[in-house]
């Protein structure tokens, strides 16, 4: 019980700590849980992960073990080109895909329209990381006169184009 050792510790929480007892059942699990403390996450990481597994197992009824195979926990361990840090930021992006399947489809269609935008007016604009509230950000730098002008072009351009109004429509959940 690596995982519970480290979390009591580490001083955690006496939710977090019970939270990770419920999670300790059987052999199988205990193994699995435990492979989760070779990414060495901080306690607030650890108590993410562990209320995204049981939010994940009392709404779909699964066991934890399979919830962890779904998220491909032994491969993201076993990748060798990805530091601890991403390893343990790729396990819980795989957990929140599970949990939170719009939210996701909305984030990544988020990201593709601004891949759009950048590429057809050279423009960045920033959603909400959390996807809370319906403002987008645009940040300029500006050098000269004569660029302040193009740029006003494309946001007119921009103001008007498909990509904009999807992004937007995302946001306000419609």
């Amino acid at each position: 019980m690596q995982l519970l050792d480290y979390a009591k510790e580490k001083r955690a929480p006496e939710t977090l700590i019970k939270r990770l007892l419920e999670l300790y059942s059987s052999q199988t699990r205990i193994e699995l849980v435990d492979a989760i403390s070779l990414l060495q996450p901080s306690i607030g990481n650890l108590d993410e992960i562990s209320r995204l597994l049981a939010d994940l197992a009392t709404r779909d009824g699964k066991q934890v073990e399979l919830i962890l195979t779904e998220c491909q926990l032994r491969e993201i361990i076993a990748l060798e080109n990805l530091s601890t840090k991403d390893k343990l930021k790729k396990l819980r992006l795989n957990l929140e895909r599970l949990r939170y399947p719009e939210r996701l489809k909305i984030f990544e269609a988020l990201a593709v329209a601004q891949k759009e935008i950048v590429n057809e007016y050279g423009l960045k604009i920033e959603f909400p990381q959390d996807l809370e509230g319906t403002e987008l950000n645009l940040e300029l730098k500006i050098k000269s006169p004569e660029e302040l002008i193009t740029v006003a072009k494309q946001l007119e351009l921009l103001g008007n184009a498909s990509t904009i109004k999807k992004m937007f429509s995302l946001l306000r959940g419609v």
